[in-house]
């Protein structure tokens, strides 16, 4: 006697050899293909520390925000999983020394050429004056003593 292949041995009373019937109060779901996962818009971390830290899968590339300091993290990652990351410093537009390349911003702590030049050029006189009066006390002493 060949076996039924949909036999069911829980419906051995209702007749053993009716193909199996799933009951009706089970949902049949479609299944639905799997999207990689989305990644959030803007990634935080604390420093350089924390997006060296940040781990990236191969071939894939993070923008990473610092959230102490105006900078930038673009860490990426080959294939065989070794990582680079480039650091770049972001500043708000508007103002005309950063839209005009050509105007040098200048350091407080910086010095010109001629203002090092005129800055030599006074302590060389008061040198020079205090030079003449040291010999001018030095010939006095010695018409003194002499």
């Amino acid at each position: 006697m060949a076996t039924n292949p949909y036999y069911n041995p829980l419906q051995v009373g209702q007749g053993a050899f009716q193909p199996y019937q799933q009951p009706a109060w089970i949902p049949q779901y479609q299944q639905q293909p799997i999207a990689a996962p989305r990644q959030p818009d803007m990634i935080w971390v604390q420093g350089e520390a924390g997006a060296k830290a940040y781990m990236v899968g191969p071939n894939q590339r993070v923008v990473l925000w610092d959230q102490d300091a105006p900078v930038v993290y673009i860490k990426s990652a080959d294939a065989s999983g070794m990582t680079s990351m480039r650091t770049l410093d972001y500043v708000e537009r508007g103002s005309e020394q950063q839209n005009n390349p050509n105007v040098v911003k200048v350091d407080p702590e910086y010095v010109t050429k001629s203002d090092l030049a005129e800055l030599e050029d006074k302590f060389q006189r008061q040198i020079n004056r205090l030079d003449s009066r040291l010999n001018n006390r030095r010939a006095k002493e010695a018409q003194s003593n002499g």
